[in-house]
């Protein structure tokens, strides 16, 4: 149905509506934006936490959020060109990050996204009634990816802090918590992680995150907090860290595809611009590559009846996630030369493959450097 809406102008606008509040039609826009506008899982999960409005903080709520995250694309109903773009509203500029639920697995995807004193909740980590210790540590998601963000984020330091529910005594409380998070601290130093980079604190029942009133509710208040200390400081200034270019030898040796009878190729057929090069994490085209865009210009021109696909590529480095907002964005850089030259908007397309396809070694400097690149594809002729 939403597909039919996208690409029929006669067809919709479709309306999503719950019976009861924001959570339902909120799940199902969080999987269309994955499905539509290419929504990474942090993303669509980031979304329903704000249109919910506030009204997600029971435990029950987990569910939907690992719905949507385990919500995978169908191939047949995407929308990768610049259509999509023009259905798909960005995510806010900003946003408060008080209002979203962070995973720990955020901590092991997107470090740099996550701020000084975020508190994440350890939601696989479940205590019964008056115990300190559980089974399966080394199967938890959650300890794994707690395991992993410390591997992977050398800097990182934490506290671990231990919650009780309200039922018993709060010194007895306060010792119970302290042992629930010793366990854990137990379990990481167990694992090789430094003593130096974590802490512990128990709380006992001081500081509950759901209603003490329901049997969910005081179960999940028997919880493992993790608060972030200290970490990596990022640059956001870049989306990717991309090593420097190549000579120009290798780019001739290992991208040999021209426009030279572009015209002939076959619809489906693509040509990489060997001459479009972008500098790491840039998407500016430089005079060499506005030299290229213009003999396309000539081509497109000479064949009016051609319509085109501009893919933007990028190496392997960095997070794909990241990878596919700057290739996008490579390709709109060409899509929005040629129609500055005088080609029709209504012939051209373009999408962000990320560092998908390769057509080099990532393992080397000069494979990245090609890799980073723009191919053509002729639609219709």
């Amino acid at each position: 149905m939403i597909y039919k809406s996208a690409i029929d102008p006669n067809t919709g606008p479709v309306y999503l509506h719950c019976w009861n509040g924001w959570h339902a039609s909120g799940f199902i826009s969080a999987v269309i934006l994955k499905q539509f506008c290419g929504f990474s899982d942090l993303d669509a999960t980031a979304y329903w936490d704000l249109g919910t409005d506030g009204a997600n903080t029971s435990p029950r709520y987990n569910s939907i959020r690992q719905k949507i995250m385990d919500f995978e694309p169908y191939s047949e109903f995407l929308l990768e060109d610049s259509l999509g773009n023009k259905i798909c509203a960005p995510m806010p500029e900003f946003i408060d990050s008080s209002q979203l639920h962070i995973s720990v697995e955020h901590l092991v995807i997107v470090p740099e996204a996550i701020p000084l004193n975020t508190t994440l909740i350890l939601t696989h980590v479940k205590f019964a009634p008056g115990k300190t210790i559980f089974s399966g540590t080394n199967t938890n998601e959650d300890l794994i990816n707690l395991f992993a963000a410390m591997q992977k984020s050398p800097d990182l330091k934490i506290q671990i802090s231990g919650h009780t529910d309200r039922s018993g005594n709060e010194q007895t409380n306060k010792k119970l918590s302290k042992s629930r998070a010793k366990f854990v601290y137990d379990h990481l130093i167990a694992k090789g992680i430094s003593p130096d980079r974590l802490s512990l604190i128990g709380y006992g029942s001081a500081k509950p995150a759901y209603s003490n009133r329901t049997k969910d509710g005081r179960a999940a208040n028997r919880r493992i907090e993790v608060k972030i200390l200290s970490k990596k400081a990022e640059s956001m200034d870049n989306l990717v860290d991309e090593t420097p270019v190549v000579s120009e030898d290798s780019l001739e040796m290992h991208a040999n595809s021209s426009l030279i009878d572009f015209e002939k190729k076959e619809i489906g057929e693509a040509v990489i611009l060997k001459h479009v090069l972008f500098e790491p994490n840039m998407i500016e085209l430089t005079v060499t590559s506005k030299i290229q865009a213009d003999t396309l210009v000539d081509v497109l021109k000479r064949n009016p009846e051609l319509s085109i696909e501009v893919f933007g590529y990028t190496d392997k480095s960095g997070i794909e996630d990241k990878n596919v907002v700057l290739s996008k964005n490579r390709a709109k850089a060409l899509h929005d030369y040629l129609i500055e030259k005088g080609i029709d908007s209504n012939r051209l397309y373009y999408s962000g493959c990320g560092s998908g396809n390769p057509i080099a070694s990532n393992k080397y400097r000069w494979g990245r450097d090609i890799n980073r690149r723009i191919e053509v594809v002729i639609i219709k002729k």
